[in-house]
């Protein structure tokens, strides 16, 4: 039973977490190194840019269904 648990569930939930975290350095990047003299202004590039990234790898993700289970009989 854990091991269904730990490996349908953590698994999906370890990947998504990893994805978050090059989004997030992905934007950082984007950012100038002083922000406190930039205007928000200058982000706009930035944003659009990792909208145009974003948008491209999930176009190319092809969509999956529902995961195939066999359980069998229970006894």
């Amino acid at each position: 039973m854990t091991h269904i648990l730990e490996h349908d569930f953590l698994e999906e939930q370890v990947q998504a977490i990893y994805e978050i975290g090059l989004y997030v350095t992905r934007l950082r990047k984007f950012a100038p190194p002083n922000r406190a003299k930039v205007a928000t202004s200058n982000y706009k590039l930035g944003e659009y840019l990792f909208d145009q990234k974003l948008h491209k790898s999930l176009d190319e993700k092809e969509p999956e269904g529902p995961p195939k289970r066999n359980y069998g009989k229970m006894a």
